[in-house]
């Protein structure tokens, strides 16, 4: 028998059922979602009577709304008419808000959506709810998503700091070029300038050798530091990788080990031109691919996750 889902659902509950929707119908469930299924001229009982009548299974989503809609109560009283049939269907409680489950589901395990605005715990119940409707989960990508949502700080944060390490760099180098191309050596030469712009720009590089401020700053004092950022990072990938083997981790755990190696070259506290460049090119492809590993990684369970 074809897998039919019925959402019962409060109007104002919309988000979640949306979400929900969206997340069932990426793995091949055929969901009804009033909003969509119902067209303009459908006669709205008529439209619901009929796809409860098909469903073989109906997502009873509860919350403080759910219990005060007509609507709902009534699509409930189907069900459970539809339910006691030889071929009836199976009501699924949906708990959306921390409230009591009603009387008469109490002896039914529910899934508990509570935290269902939480990507992950509601990446984890939904796979549970899978699990009860006997959905083969298809997409094999799908525990690299877990993955990914239970390290998403890291991800953003060695993301940001990769764009804006590889920015840095390219703006010293420029600033480097500039003072090549003008024979401007020193401060003073600058102060004589009648480009106070051009003076604004070039003190960005604090009258540091590019080899220096690219170390230093890749090095910078506090907690919070391109390196540090990604040498946690290592940490969580190489974990990840002995045991999925997964190609995207593995390239990313290969370039994150990459930049590390690169930063170590000089113990004189100096980066070479080429080391620099080298760096920044590792740098901008690492925050590259890790954004779009995430934003597959998203795209695969249609949860909206993009910070």
């Amino acid at each position: 028998m074809e897998l039919n889902v019925f959402i019962s659902h409060s109007s104002a509950d919309k988000p979640f059922a949306r979400k929900l929707d969206a997340t069932l119908s990426g793995q091949g469930v055929r969901v009804f979602l009033d909003e969509r299924d119902i067209k303009i001229g459908d006669s709205i009982p008529r439209k619901i009577r009929e796809g409860l009548s098909i469903a073989t299974h109906v997502i009873y989503v509860i919350s403080s709304n759910s219990l005060k809609s007509k609507w709902v109560q009534d699509e409930l009283d189907i069900a459970k008419m539809r339910q006691n049939e030889s071929a009836g269907c199976i009501i699924l409680p949906v708990l959306i808000e921390d409230i009591e489950v009603p009387i008469v589901f109490r002896h039914i395990r529910y899934a508990n959506f509570v935290a269902w605005q939480d990507n992950l715990s509601f990446m984890k119940e939904t796979t549970r709810l899978m699990e009860a409707l006997g959905v083969e989960l298809k997409s094999v990508a799908y525990p690299f998503v877990l993955f990914m949502l239970a390290n998403s700080d890291k991800f953003s944060v060695v993301e940001n700091d990769m764009f804006i390490l590889s920015g840095f760099i390219e703006g010293i180098h420029d600033a480097d070029q500039l003072r090549r191309n003008f024979d401007l050596d020193s401060k003073e030469a600058i102060d004589q300038t009648d480009t106070k712009d051009f003076v604004r720009f070039f003190s960005v590089s604090q009258w540091v050798p590019n080899g220096h401020a690219v170390h230093n700053y890749f090095h910078k004092p506090g907690s919070s530091n391109p390196r540090k950022s990604v040498s946690e990072f290592v940490e969580i990938l190489e974990m990840e990788h002995s045991i999925s083997h997964n190609v995207t981790v593995k390239t990313i755990l290969e370039l994150s080990k990459s930049l590390l190696t690169i930063s170590e070259y000089s113990s004189s506290h100096v980066y070479s031109y080429d080391d620099s460049r080298l760096i920044r090119n590792i740098a901008l492809r690492l925050g590259g691919v890790v954004r779009d590993f995430r934003l597959e990684a998203m795209s695969l369970m249609g949860v909206g996750f993009i910070h």
